[in-house]
């Protein structure tokens, strides 16, 4: 039953209204699960996280900003963002090279990638997903009438 209702879950992220990537947002080493949550959920609700996952920018600097003002014990020193399995930031790399944002271009090319966010802190682990806000959304949206 947990398979097939996440199944579903993930078809209607898919059919949403315009949206046209799905996206894991994985956050591991928080202080504890609860907090892991509230990073993955804020990540996943963000309206600026969205738009760079519509427009296909790797702005770690949106996903960082996110999860600092999420309340949660978090560290500069200490946070790793991962797009799939490629480091697009951590404190001994802050600066995105040319290469590394090739390649995160290319991740994020795909309907369906993973944001993994490592904040070196505890044990908690916890996975949200959610969608990019496209201009197709705001259209049918803005259109919509009650």
């Amino acid at each position: 039953l947990k398979r097939i209702t996440f199944e579903l879950a993930m078809m209607m992220l898919k059919d949403g209204e315009g949206s046209n990537k799905v996206v894991a947002f994985e956050v591991v080493g928080a202080k504890d699960e609860e907090e892991a949550r509230v990073a993955a959920v804020n990540l996943s609700n963000s309206l600026l996280v969205k738009t760079a996952l519509f427009g296909e920018d790797p702005n770690w600097g949106r996903i960082a900003s996110t999860i600092g003002a999420s309340g949660i014990e978090c560290s500069e020193e200490s946070l790793q963002i991962y797009y799939d399995n490629l480091l697009i930031y951590s404190s001994e790399k802050a600066e995105l090279d040319e290469t590394t944002e090739r390649k995160a271009n290319r991740v994020m090319k795909h309907d369906s990638f993973k944001i993994r966010c490592e904040l070196g802190i505890g044990d908690g682990e916890y996975t949200a997903y959610g969608c990019d806000l496209s201009y197709e959304y705001v259209k049918i949206n803005a259109e919509y009438r009650t």
